[in-house]
């Protein structure tokens, strides 16, 4: 179904007025301005604006094919209704201005950044975070002895998913976050201790593709290829000139990865057709099809979630037991995946569509309360980040911001609490600092 000229139009709008301000970005970061608005808003450009650039010059994915799925009939009609369209450039237009009117202060320097790591290194540090680099490996090391396995297994992609993988289970997720802290840890260590990065890869290059096995998503090479490059840029090891062709390069390498994953994994392309390719890859890639739904629901005054819960009190019960009594039904992408599907009730799959914050809180919320509270939560990992005196702070501060976008809090929650809790550490700790201060 072709759009009508004034929603190509608005289209057109919108991926230029957001070019605009990628752009001043883009020259922000090249001359050393490491805001954490100017990161996060290249992670929104390529979530949310290039869908619409692929949409004017390639066309709109065909979820119809899915017939196992019932073609995705609820998917199908948000993507082709007029009014969610024009209601989705507004939202990227309005929060791209919001962002940066409220998400932004004076700019923060590389300089500003290595006053606050210089006093972080030393030798237990870096003993500390190769140690933690290390422990999947070992752990796998461990599982494969227990259970007569092939150690051979090491070096298999495939071989390591299964290997600890009983879904959902707490022992499964012990070592899916490991995983990720370990990966994690690689980059720490090469921003903190300046290390030489390509000797690192080298003698880490086993460890590090353990735990990318053993995480089994592609999310974990994005965040590794991410704070890779944030390291190269911090340090000073690559030309100011070349950061550009440096950033297109790791977004490349990621899109090829993930093209490669859903090949081979999944199985996601094997019918040599383009236009199922095409729509694959969109559906994998893409935040606009679910915000699209939720402002589509929204817009015609229907729910995405069933049982009128708040799916962001399901959060509390994936952290304890203790508040397993609050009445909430699913996570919030479970209810999407089954309106895209047009089911009449929500029901666990197994799989879902990747959701993110801007989607649940239209959802929740409404689209103009929910809006607002996205980009209000947006703003303030901004702000926290760039006020920070924090190294982990800062460090976490991109990577949360950059997972709000394109992930639902409730999947990387182990994450963000870390988060929270130095964020309130810090506060108090400065706090305590400044009431020093005034009684001397």
């Amino acid at each position: 179904m072709e759009d009508h000229p004034i929603i190509i139009l608005a289209n057109v709008v919108c991926i230029v007025f957001c070019t605009i301000f990628l752009a001043i970005c883009l020259k922000k970061i090249l001359s050393g301005k490491l805001n954490v608005l100017y990161i996060l808003y290249i992670g929104l450009f390529i979530f949310y604006v290039v869908p619409l650039i692929l949409d004017v010059f390639i066309g709109k994915p065909d979820y119809s094919y899915y017939s196992n799925f019932n073609g995705f009939l609820g998917l199908t009609e948000a993507i082709n209704n007029p009014i969610a369209n024009i209601l989705y450039v507004l939202f990227i237009l309005v929060s791209t201005v919001f962002l940066f009117v409220f998400g932004n202060d004076k700019d923060f320097t590389t300089e500003d950044f290595e006053k606050k790591i210089e006093n972080w290194h030393s030798v237990w540090l870096s003993s500390l975070l190769s140690i933690i680099i290390l422990l999947p490996m070992l752990c796998a090391i461990l599982k494969l002895g227990s259970t007569g396995g092939n150690f051979s297994d090491l070096f298999n992609y495939n071989d390591l998913r299964v290997l600890f993988r009983i879904r959902n289970s707490n022992s499964f997720l012990l070592y899916y976050y490991l995983a990720l802290f370990s990966v994690v840890s690689f980059a720490l260590r090469s921003i903190l201790l300046d290390s030489n990065t390509i000797k690192d890869l080298f003698i880490f290059a086993l460890p590090l593709f353990v735990s990318f096995g053993i995480h089994g998503k592609r999310n974990i090479i994005a965040i590794f290829a991410f704070l890779l490059l944030f390291s190269i840029i911090i340090r000073g090891k690559v030309k100011p000139s070349n950061i550009k062709y440096l950033l297109i390069f790791t977004a490349g390498l990621i899109l090829i990865v993930s093209i490669i994953y859903q090949y081979t994994i999944r199985g996601v392309g094997k019918e040599g057709d383009f236009l199922r390719a095409y729509t694959n890859f969109r559906l994998d890639y893409g935040r606009d099809h679910v915000l699209k739904l939720a402002l589509y629901y929204r817009a015609n005054g229907r729910d995405i979630i069933f049982d009128e819960s708040n799916t962001l009190l399901y959060i509390p019960k994936k952290i304890a037991s203790l508040f397993m009594d609050i009445q909430t039904g699913q996570k919030y992408s479970v209810y999407a995946t089954s309106r895209a599907m047009r089911e009449l009730s929500g029901y666990n799959l197994g799989w879902g569509l990747t959701t993110g914050i801007y989607d649940e809180f239209v959802s929740n919320f409404g689209i103009l309360l929910g809006g607002f509270l996205a980009n209000i939560g947006v703003c303030l990992v901004c702000y926290i980040g760039d006020k920070s005196n924090n190294m982990f702070v800062l460090l976490l501060s991109y990577a949360i911001g950059f997972l709000l976008l394109i992930l639902q809090l409730v999947s990387f929650i182990y994450i963000f609490i870390p988060w929270m809790i130095l964020v309130i550490i810090n506060f108090l700790s400065r706090r305590k600092g400044a009431e020093n201060e005034i009684q001397y």
